[in-house]
């Protein structure tokens, strides 16, 4: 009987240990997802006043293709491709099409000043879409 009372204790011991290891875990748990939930709440609005503070400027036609401009350009020194299609939406044709000698310029000169090499590209305005 002392023995079945030891056992019975120990085991109600292990229970209770098991029922505390549980709740700190769902603690530690519902805490890390709160943090997670609070971060993509910031991001959120973050992007959201990226986007404002973005379209609020981009309402100018020349600073709009000075940005389409850096895009493409960016694009360019990712692809280090000879020849280009541009792709982007109808009503944008105009602006983007403008934009595509000055992104081609301005690569050749990037290139130029970082690798010291001479690549030219041709850009064009992919309009199959």
């Amino acid at each position: 009987t002392k023995e079945k009372i030891r056992q019975d204790y120990e085991r109600k011991s292990k229970q209770v240990d098991t029922q505390n290891a549980i709740a700190r875990s769902t603690a530690i748990n519902r805490s890390r997802l709160e943090k997670i939930k609070a971060r993509q709440d910031v991001i959120g609005l973050i992007n959201n006043d990226a986007k404002t503070v973005l379209q609020a400027q981009l309402k100018d036609q020349k600073a709009l293709g000075q940005f389409i401009t850096q895009l493409i350009v960016q694009g360019l020194l990712m692809l280090l491709e000879e020849e280009v299609q541009v792709r982007c939406r109808a009503c944008d044709d105009a602006v983007v099409e403008k934009c595509l000698a000055a992104a081609a310029a301005e690569y050749a000169k990037i290139l130029q000043a970082e690798t010291g090499a001479t690549k030219a590209c041709r850009l064009s305005l992919d309009k199959s879409v």
